[in-house]
């Protein structure tokens, strides 16, 4: 997983990134987002708990403007001209948009647990998640 700031194509933010072969998107660093008004999703969306964590431990003081519910709406909002979006990777369709990858955030790691009853056997499909989540490591 990696966070990316979706930006209107015509963003100062394009002609500040620069390429990198570890990154999907041309980087720009998470400070730049300081200068920028903001659109994210809610803490409780795995995208908005990451865009906190990271604006939070780069001391960033973020100016969000918006807070929308779902990546369709901040696709939306970004694509209107409130604000650049910190989203997960997603595809943009034909949306008038880009991708930057946020520089602190590329090969970033994430802890996932997996929590099972002791007296229930494990699924055939989760025992593959598990497997192919060990392979990952």
């Amino acid at each position: 997983s990696y966070l990316t700031a979706v930006v209107p194509e015509a963003s100062p933010l394009i002609g500040r990134a620069a390429e990198s072969p570890d990154a999907p998107y041309p980087v720009i660093p998470i400070a730049a987002l300081a200068e920028v008004p903001l659109v994210i999703t809610p803490p409780a969306t795995r995208s908005g708990m990451l865009a906190r964590q990271i604006l939070e431990q780069y001391g960033i003081a973020a100016r969000i403007k918006l807070e929308v519910g779902d990546t369709r709406t901040l696709l939306d909002a970004v694509e209107g001209g409130l604000g650049t979006g910190i989203l997960l990777s997603v595809p943009l369709g034909n949306r008038r948009l880009r991708c930057l990858s946020l520089a602190e955030t590329v090969g970033i790691r994430e802890t996932v647990s997996i929590v099972w009853k002791s007296d229930k056997v494990i699924p055939p499909a989760m025992q593959d998640m598990i497997d192919r989540l060990r392979e990952i490591r």
